[in-house]
Protein backbone atom coordinates (compact mmCIF):
# COMPACT_ATOMS: atom_id res chain seq x y z
CA UNK A 1 0.00 0.00 0.00
CA UNK A 2 2.84 2.62 1.03
CA UNK A 3 4.76 1.76 -2.57
CA UNK A 4 1.62 2.21 -4.62
CA UNK A 5 0.68 5.55 -2.23
CA UNK A 6 4.57 6.70 -3.32
CA UNK A 7 4.00 5.56 -6.80
CA UNK A 8 0.63 8.27 -6.61
CA UNK A 9 3.07 11.59 -5.35
CA UNK A 10 1.78 11.13 -2.05
CA UNK A 11 3.95 13.14 0.76
CA UNK A 12 5.77 10.82 2.79
CA UNK A 13 4.36 12.68 5.85
CA UNK A 14 0.91 11.62 4.63
CA UNK A 15 1.87 8.12 4.08
CA UNK A 16 3.26 7.54 7.43
CA UNK A 17 0.36 9.49 8.98
CA UNK A 18 -2.20 6.68 7.50
CA UNK A 19 0.20 3.91 7.93
CA UNK A 20 0.56 4.98 11.74
CA UNK A 21 -3.24 5.35 12.08
CA UNK A 22 -4.01 1.93 10.95
CA UNK A 23 -1.16 0.46 13.09
CA UNK A 24 -3.06 1.78 15.75
CA UNK A 25 -6.71 1.09 15.02
CA UNK A 26 -6.14 -1.97 12.97
CA UNK A 27 -6.27 -5.79 14.99
CA UNK A 28 -6.17 -8.95 13.18
CA UNK A 29 -7.63 -12.19 14.93
CA UNK A 30 -4.21 -13.85 14.58
CA UNK A 31 -1.96 -12.45 16.99
CA UNK A 32 0.59 -13.60 14.40
CA UNK A 33 -0.46 -10.75 12.08
CA UNK A 34 -0.35 -7.87 14.63
CA UNK A 35 3.11 -8.58 15.37
CA UNK A 36 3.86 -8.68 11.65
CA UNK A 37 1.80 -5.93 10.78
CA UNK A 38 3.72 -3.63 13.65
CA UNK A 39 6.79 -4.78 12.81
CA UNK A 40 6.30 -3.52 8.97
CA UNK A 41 5.00 -0.26 9.67
CA UNK A 42 7.20 0.05 12.36
CA UNK A 43 10.11 -0.12 9.27
CA UNK A 44 7.85 1.67 6.96
CA UNK A 45 7.59 4.71 9.51
CA UNK A 46 11.14 4.71 10.91
CA UNK A 47 9.47 3.62 14.10
CA UNK A 48 7.72 6.48 14.77
CA UNK A 49 5.97 6.78 18.15
CA UNK A 50 2.20 6.51 16.98
CA UNK A 51 -0.33 9.21 18.60
CA UNK A 52 -3.71 8.73 19.07
CA UNK A 53 -6.21 11.24 17.89
CA UNK A 54 -6.99 12.41 21.17
CA UNK A 55 -3.34 13.35 21.64
CA UNK A 56 -2.75 14.43 18.19
CA UNK A 57 -5.49 17.11 18.57
CA UNK A 58 -4.30 18.17 21.97
CA UNK A 59 -0.81 18.54 20.58
CA UNK A 60 -2.41 20.55 17.93
CA UNK A 61 -4.14 22.82 19.88
CA UNK A 62 -1.71 23.43 22.34
CA UNK A 63 1.00 24.70 19.42
CA UNK A 64 -1.88 26.96 17.91
CA UNK A 65 -2.40 28.59 21.71
CA UNK A 66 1.58 28.79 21.42
CA UNK A 67 1.35 30.13 18.68
CA UNK A 68 -1.10 32.73 19.33
CA UNK A 69 0.92 33.84 22.81
CA UNK A 70 3.74 34.34 20.23
CA UNK A 71 2.17 36.32 17.40
CA UNK A 72 0.40 38.48 20.66
CA UNK A 73 4.10 38.77 22.37
CA UNK A 74 5.60 39.67 18.67
CA UNK A 75 2.86 42.75 18.32
CA UNK A 76 3.61 43.90 21.95
CA UNK A 77 6.99 44.31 21.69
CA UNK A 78 6.32 45.86 18.18
CA UNK A 79 4.26 48.06 19.28
CA UNK A 80 6.50 49.85 22.32
CA UNK A 81 8.85 50.86 19.69
CA UNK A 82 11.86 49.84 21.72
CA UNK A 83 12.68 46.46 20.36
CA UNK A 84 13.48 45.75 16.23
CA UNK A 85 12.45 43.18 14.05
CA UNK A 86 15.98 41.20 15.14
CA UNK A 87 15.80 41.57 18.79
CA UNK A 88 12.34 40.71 18.91
CA UNK A 89 13.49 37.41 16.99
CA UNK A 90 16.27 36.46 19.11
CA UNK A 91 14.02 37.09 22.32
CA UNK A 92 11.44 34.55 21.17
CA UNK A 93 13.89 32.38 19.54
CA UNK A 94 11.93 32.34 15.97
CA UNK A 95 12.49 33.70 12.94
CA UNK A 96 13.21 37.27 11.81
CA UNK A 97 10.61 36.49 9.16
CA UNK A 98 8.12 34.77 11.31
CA UNK A 99 8.39 38.22 13.29
CA UNK A 100 8.30 40.04 9.84
CA UNK A 101 5.37 38.22 8.68
CA UNK A 102 3.43 38.73 11.91
CA UNK A 103 3.79 42.74 12.27
CA UNK A 104 2.82 42.63 8.52
CA UNK A 105 -0.58 41.15 8.78
CA UNK A 106 -1.12 43.16 11.62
Amino acid sequence: MAKNLLKRKISKKKIDDLLIFLQRYITFADQGYNVKFDKEIGALTGNQISMGIREMVLDKAEKKGVEKATISFILSLWETGNYTVSQIASLLKVSEEFVQNTIASK
